[in-house]
């Protein structure tokens, strides 16, 4: 009984693919992602199913990380911990030359390394010290561990960013993320997320305190009130390196850009440093 007919959409063939794997889906216990060119077809042994090719073949006929997805549905309470690239097809030649495996990260969306990360932070903060780095970080990624987690936790430790947007991963329809089981807890997420926004805190602390004394200049936005005692107008704005900073003027500097001196109060908003002008 064939699933697909001759020139059928890619619509169809999802469609055929998603019925097939939640057929099979619960008996299978092995797990192993392998691209394929389609020139064999038939059944039974590896020489009559096509051809193996690497990740990033241009012939390779699948998406393999969608395709991935309709397989692990569910994978935790099957019992399946892990997955791996199949590579009974390769000569050993292939599989020892690390282009082999980059190439993997990158049909799995991986696009660079944790290195190849904290290397271009490197670079950045040798060229410009005082330069603003910020990231946005998921928690709870599909199949993300407590190591894995740990690991987000210390690069961003070492980064030490000066502000960090921590969002917990949630299904978007139409992402290849989508098709990967949503199978760490909410309350999980939550926990994640909190350790990080310490760590976000502690980040930009640090690297306010790297600028006290410092002359920055300032994009002074609308007044955001007025002091009852002085009846002074508070200011806020923005330095070129994204420091949000207050100072009080009696005259209009609404779109004014000047140099001030950076200052910290104690009672200064976690993310606010004191322009003095």
């Amino acid at each position: 009984h064939a699933l697909l007919q001759e020139g059928h959409t890619e619509e169809e063939f999802y469609a055929a693919y998603e019925q097939m794997t939640d057929k099979l889906r619960p008996w299978t216990i092995d797990f192993h992602v392998a691209q394929n060119d389609g020139q064999v077809h038939g059944a039974g042994d590896h020489d009559k199913t096509g051809k193996h090719c690497p990740a990033d073949d241009p012939n390779g006929k699948l998406d393999i990380t969608k395709c991935s997805g309709y397989w692990l549905k569910d994978a935790t309470s099957r019992g399946i911990e892990h997955i791996c690239w199949d590579g009974c097809m390769f000569p050993n030649a292939t599989l020892e030359n690390p282009k082999t495996w980059n190439t993997i990260l990158k049909a799995m969306r991986r696009r660079y390394t944790s290195e190849q990360y904290m290397a271009s932070i490197r670079q950045i903060k040798s060229v410009l010290p005082g330069a603003s780095i910020t990231s946005d970080v998921i928690v709870g990624f599909p199949n993300e561990s407590e190591e894995d987690f740990h690991d987000t936790a210390n690069l961003c430790r070492s980064v030490s960013f000066s502000d960090l947007h921590v969002f917990k991963f949630s299904s978007r329809p139409g992402t290849s993320a989508s098709h990967f089981p949503d199978n760490v807890t909410y309350s999980t997420k939550s926990k994640r997320s909190k350790e990080l926004m310490l760590i976000a805190e502690d980040g930009f602390r640090k690297y306010r305190e790297s600028h006290i004394g410092k002359q920055e200049y300032v994009l002074w936005e609308e007044p955001s009130n007025k002091n009852a005692i002085n009846n002074l107008n508070t200011y806020t704005g923005l330095t070129s390196n994204y420091i949000r900073v207050k100072s009080e003027s009696e005259k209009e500097i609404t779109g004014r850009i000047e140099p001030v001196t950076l200052a910290m109060n104690t009672n200064d908003e976690s993310k606010m440093m004191t322009a003095i002008r």
